[in-house]
C-alpha cells in the first residue's frame, strides 16, 4: 500500500504542475504583482518626502531689481539654538550671497567693520547713514533664521538652514524686497547645515534676480 500511495502521488504531479498554471493562480500572481507595486510606489513616496530640499518661507517685491544700482550688504546675523550662537556664520553666508549674485552681475559690495560685525545686529539706521555717505542705491540686512546640526545616520532628524534678508532703498528706507527661504536635509542620513551655504545662497540669488527690471 504504501509502495500504490506513492505512485498515486507521482501521478498526481503533472495536475500539481498545471494547476499552479490555471487562470486562478494566474489572476493570484496579477494580484501580488499589484500589491508590489504598489508597495514600490508607496516607498518612492516616502523616500521622496525624505529627500532635501530648499522652500521659499516667504517673499515679498515691491520694486523690480535694477542692476545699474548699487547694493551694500552688511553682515548677516549670527544664529543661535538652544542658547549657543554660531559665530561665523552669518558672514560666511553675507560673502557667499554677494559672490552668487554677483554672478548675476549684480553690484554688491559686503561691509564689514567694528561697526557692522555678524556678532550684534545691524543698527538699520546707520546703515543707511553709511550707504548714503557711500553713494549706494540699496542696503541689504539679514539674519541666519535656523542653524539646526542635530542629525545623526537614520537617526529620522533633519539639518536646517535658514536665512531672511531685507532689501531697503536708502533714500527712503522703505523695504522694498524681503526673502526668507530654507534648506534641509533628509531623513535617512547626516549631514551638516554647512553643506547647505552655497546652494542656499544661490537659490535666494535667483529668487533675488526674478525679480530684476
Amino acid at each position: 500500500m504504501q509502495g500504490d500511495n506513492g505512485l498515486h502521488a507521482f501521478a498526481q504531479m503533472p495536475d500539481i504542475i498545471l494547476a499552479s498554471r490555471s487562470p486562478v493562480s494566474c489572476n493570484r500572481w496579477k494580484g501580488e504583482e499589484f500589491v508590489i507595486i504598489r508597495i514600490f510606489i508607496i516607498l518612492n513616496i516616502f523616500i521622496i518626502t525624505g529627500c532635501a530640499g530648499i522652500q521659499t518661507v516667504h517673499t515679498t517685491s515691491n520694486i523690480q531689481v535694477d542692476k545699474s544700482k548699487k547694493y551694500l550688504v552688511f553682515p548677516f546675523r549670527d544664529p543661535s539654538f538652544e542658547g549657543k550662537e554660531f559665530s561665523g556664520v552669518g558672514s560666511r553666508l553675507t560673502n557667499k550671497l554677494v559672490a552668487s549674485c554677483a554672478e548675476y552681475g549684480l553690484n554688491m559690495t559686503p561691509i564689514f567693520n567694528e561697526k557692522f560685525q555678524a556678532s550684534k545686529d545691524i543698527n538699520t539706521l546707520d546703515a543707511l547713514a553709511y550707504a548714503k555717505e557711500n553713494e549706494a542705491n540699496f542696503i541689504i540686512t539679514g539674519q541666519v533664521t535656523k542653524w539646526i546640526d542635530r542629525a545623526t545616520e537614520w537617526s529620522m532628524k533633519r539639518d536646517f538652514l535658514g536665512l531672511s534678508i531685507f532689501v531697503r532703498e536708502v533714500s527712503s528706507g522703505n523695504i522694498v524686497f524681503t526673502l526668507e527661504m530654507q534648506e534641509h536635509s533628509n531623513i535617512f542620513w547626516s549631514g551638516t547645515p554647512d553643506d547647505f551655504v552655497d546652494s542656499l545662497s544661490k537659490a535666494m540669488a535667483l529668487k533675488l534676480l526674478s525679480a530684476e527690471k
